[in-house]
């Protein structure tokens, strides 16, 4: 009964890796904190928002999406850039 149920453990924690290693970028989804965590990612965003080249300044806004931030910065943070980082983000992966 121990064995099966440690079985069952293991096997659970190798799907919940599976899944979070096949977790996609979005600017819908990641924060700007998950994206900061990857140098692939916070490149991509610094590639179209060179802007944001002060990652302090971001800190503020880590727990934050770019999708959430837009409304306060949509000069900045425009629907078009955003399709061009999604698209990067998701290239990624």
């Amino acid at each position: 009964m121990k064995k099966t149920l440690a079985m069952t453990f293991i096997a659970a924690l190798g799907y919940a890796s599976l899944a979070v290693a096949g977790a996609k970028f979005s600017v819908e989804e990641t924060t700007i904190g998950e994206i900061l965590e990857s140098e692939q990612a916070k490149s991509a965003m610094i590639e179209v928002f060179p802007e944001f080249s002060n990652t302090a300044q971001l800190q503020m806004a880590a727990g934050m999406t770019l999708k959430q931030i837009q409304a306060y910065s949509s000069d900045v943070i425009t629907d078009e850039k955003l399709a061009k980082l999604d698209k990067a983000l998701k290239a990624i992966n």
